[in-house]
């Protein structure tokens, strides 16, 4: 698949809360999808460059034609790793690469009951027979549209 149907792909998902999608409308064009929790971040710039940094500030990039940084320029490769100013190193990938690591991380973070309500109720029954007493515990599961608040009814699977 090309990278550009794996990022709307990404794009296209109901996340959890904490997983947050920014866009800009300008130039160049930017997405960002982060996940407040942790600070693992994924940006798209011009759906050419593509960055993932996880929770523990590892960094890959796609590798730019040129890179300065303290006033010298560098041609990174494939493979190779820079280190910043500040002290993050960076490591250069393939674009399909990286795309893959964001798409493995955000993938568990995907609201599987997004435009649901969901209701338990845990009923006890208790009965005696013979003098001894038997408790019967019933789970109900419920669930109902989010999206449509008109709707009062909530679906029961027992």
């Amino acid at each position: 698949m090309p990278t550009t149907q794996k990022l709307k792909k990404l794009l296209s998902h109901n996340y959890n809360a904490n997983i947050v999608i920014e866009e800009n409308e300008g130039r160049p064009k930017v997405i960002i999808i982060a996940d407040a929790n942790s600070g693992t971040m994924f940006w798209a710039v011009e759906n050419a460059m593509f960055s993932f940094k996880d929770e523990d500030d590892n960094m890959w990039s796609t590798v730019p034609d040129c890179l300065i940084i303290n006033d010298e320029k560098h041609h990174p490769q494939v493979g190779h790793s820079i280190t910043g100013p500040d002290g993050e190193i960076c490591i250069f990938s393939t674009e399909e690469t990286i795309l893959g690591m964001a798409t493995h991380y955000f993938e568990k973070h995907i609201d599987i009951f997004y435009g649901f309500d969901l209701c338990r109720n845990m009923h006890t029954f208790q009965e005696k027979i013979n003098g001894k007493t038997f408790t019967y515990k019933l789970m109900e599961k419920g669930f109902k549209s989010a999206l449509y608040e008109r709707i009062d009814r909530y679906i029961s699977s027992n």
